[in-house]
């Protein structure tokens, strides 16, 4: 971030306030299998994430933090959540990278 004066002291503040209202999911049940959650990788293909986060959307159904997870995440913007399976909401799948390819004439 060129350019930029961030004041030290207000980020420090803002990252205590963000800390601070995460919510301490120390029995969520993502933390024993983490991979499960992740959004579709590079050399995944559709079908396999999609299996995946299936599995791992069955999991946070049957987790004792779910309401926590919930929550906080509709308590969070749009565009600051993370990419992945989440509170049992499986992400869409993408539309993949770069410009839309021209319909063939």
């Amino acid at each position: 971030m060129r350019g930029r004066n961030l004041d030290p002291a207000a980020c420090e503040r803002l990252m205590h306030r963000m800390l601070w209202l995460a919510p301490k999911l120390t029995d969520a049940a993502c933390t024993r299998n983490p991979q499960l959650f992740d959004s579709k990788a590079l050399d995944e293909s559709v079908d396999a994430a999609a299996d995946r986060h299936e599995q791992a959307a069955a999991i946070c159904w049957r987790c004792p933090a779910l309401r926590a997870c919930r929550d906080y995440m509709d308590s969070v913007g749009r565009d600051r959540r993370v990419d992945g399976v989440i509170a049992a909401r499986i992400p869409a799948p993408s539309a993949g990278v770069g410009r839309p390819r021209k319909a063939a004439s």
